[in-house]
């Protein structure tokens, strides 16, 4: 089960109750106007990306197509179906872009294909299937690294589960509570850089029914995003006690652009909705202890101008994004109306998915407005 359907689950569980305001007192409210809307036969854009010019590139990963708008709507371009063949996926999960066009992840494929500014297929490489410091040398960490960014060259910039070796790796059932380090490799596989990394998460990982792994619900956990060109990551480290989190962003030299720790009202998890997670849920494992408090971020997104969104749960269906500017300041918080999914963004708009009463998708952008 999911970060997003665990969350759901909670969000039904809240019901019509209010909950306590979760931010700086400082932070001020924001608003958003919606001024697109793009629908059509869409079923599951899972990822997205805006160039320069404001263009809109998704990915339909259940369709395993890729679409082209234009800043106004219009649709220019569309590639891909499912297979095995050039400009084809077998399972795409993100996509990003480049110095001269778009690229596409297709990790079940080991795979990731290079289209130009107007979708025209350009090229298909291999994924390295591990890291190493060396051709032919032991690998660096577990697991096939996923791309999260195609720079210059032969460059690339992966998630990477730590070795084994390292004292904050976990030999777990899920590499995601493994921890991540984001690392800078050719397409050869060559380790060049570590940018940074997140820590494991052992306190949300369960056994499950025959011994299958399990999530704890609401449990805090360090997220990571990466800019869809590739260049900066952003890493979010909960503090050691609920109340605070740590934002920093480092650049693909391993710089640091931004460091702030970010002060919250955290807010206890009310009994209605523990007994909704552990019938939900956890109805297998009743000796497990849910946390006391709502996570400090359920989500987490670089954007396009270096601004860094992250989301909590404040409230039945509602979620609210603190936003940061480039520097690490608190701007604001932005509030964005029920089912609709934030996947990028600057200070001036926000894009994302809508779903309708039917849950059809469509695209939209919000106009932000900033004093």
């Amino acid at each position: 089960m999911t970060r997003r359907m665990l969350v759901g689950i909670v969000l039904l569980g809240l019901g019509s109750q209010s909950l306590p305001r979760p931010l700086a007192a400082q932070a001020r409210q924001l608003s958003a106007n919606l001024d697109l809307r793009i629908e059509g036969n869409f079923t599951s854009i899972t990822s997205l990306a805006v160039d320069p010019g404001g263009r809109i590139v998704a990915l339909d990963s259940r369709e395993a197509r890729v679409y082209l708008f234009s800043a106004t709507g219009k649709e220019l371009a569309r590639i891909g179906r499912n297979g095995g063949g050039p400009g084809e996926f077998t399972r795409p999960s993100g996509l990003g872009l480049t110095s001269n066009g778009f690229w596409v992840s297709d990790p079940m494929a080991f795979r990731v294909t290079l289209l130009s500014s107007d979708l025209q297929l350009q090229g298909v490489f291999t994924m390295p299937t591990s890291i190493s410091r060396a051709v032919g040398g032991p690998a660096v960490g577990r697991g096939a690294p996923i791309p999260v960014g195609v720079g210059t060259g032969d460059m690339l910039l992966v998630r990477s589960v730590p070795p084994l070796s390292d004292p904050r790796a976990l030999s777990l059932f899920s590499l995601d509570k493994a921890g991540a380090a984001f690392v800078r490799i050719n397409r050869a596989g060559q380790y060049q850089a570590e940018l940074g990394r997140i820590g494991p998460a052992p306190h949300c990982a369960v056994d499950g029914p025959n011994k299958a792994g399990a999530t704890v619900p609401l449990c805090t956990e360090a997220l990571a995003s990466v800019s869809r060109d590739g260049r900066r990551v952003a890493l979010l480290e909960p503090g050691a006690t609920p109340g605070s989190f740590r934002i920093v962003v480092v650049g693909l030299r391993g710089d640091t652009l931004a460091s702030t720790v970010v002060r919250y009202t955290p807010i206890r998890i009310p009994k209605g909705v523990a007994d909704s997670v552990f019938e939900s849920v956890l109805s297998f494992r009743r000796d497990v202890t849910l946390p006391q408090y709502f996570p400090a971020a359920t989500g987490l997104v670089l954007g396009r101008d270096g601004s860094v969104w992250v989301e909590q749960i404040v409230g039945a269906d509602q979620r609210r994004w603190v936003i940061l500017d480039a520097s690490g300041k608190t701007v604001g918080h932005l509030v964005l109306p029920p089912r609709v999914r934030l996947l990028e963004a600057d200070l001036k708009n926000v894009w994302g998915v809508a779903r309708d009463a039917d849950d059809l998708p469509s695209i939209v952008r919000f106009r932000m407005a900033i004093p």
